[in-house]
């Protein structure tokens, strides 16, 4: 049977989770999970792993508890504990290459790539405020098309001026869904 938080994670009907089987909920590439499951039950033995999934976006615990001829599994979202993990590893990245003399576009660039692969929802960027403070350009965008940086640059801070400027102006963050 599958509680809530099942329901939750997987994001859908509960008709639709009924009887099928862990592996068989998730998408392809997912076979180490189905041979942990088949290990912990022919060697009788608790298995743990922790595994990010793509296609719910979280990180998951599985705890694999044998049975005779089957498996209970114990599955925890441990999505926000692994995220600070991780931001914690990569201030570490980003503070060895600004140490080890990296320019400031490979830092930027580290740090963006790295935000962006800790929360695929966000789309970093950092943009420069010219000497005047009125003008907005592109510092580093790394998932931005060219076009869009082209348009970005030079953009004018100001209430009501995109996110980014309004952001400058105001002099905190804004936060959208879409910035087309």
């Amino acid at each position: 049977s599958f509680n809530q938080a099942a329901l939750d994670l997987f994001n859908v009907p509960y008709e639709d989770l009924l009887g099928k089987p862990f592996a068989g909920l998730l998408s392809s590439g997912h076979d180490h999970i189905e041979f942990a499951i088949k290990e912990s039950v022919s060697g009788n033995k608790v298995t743990e792993m922790d595994r990010f999934f793509p296609e719910t976006g979280k990180w998951l615990q599985i705890k694999i508890y044998p049975l005779e001829n089957s498996s209970n599994l114990l599955i925890n979202d441990i999505t926000p504990a692994r995220q600070a993990m991780l931001c914690e590893e990569l201030e570490r990245e980003v503070y060895a290459l600004n140490a080890s003399g990296h320019g400031m576009q490979a830092v930027l660039n580290h740090l963006l790539t790295g935000i962006n692969s800790i929360f695929p929802e966000f789309i970093p960027s950092v943009l420069e405020l010219d000497k005047s403070g009125t003008k907005l350009y592109n510092l580093c965008s790394p998932f931005f098309p060219d076009y869009y940086i082209e348009k970005l640059n030079g953009i004018e801070t100001g209430f009501n001026k995109a996110s980014c400027g309004t952001a400058a102006f105001l002099k905190h963050p804004v936060f959208v869904d879409d910035i087309t």
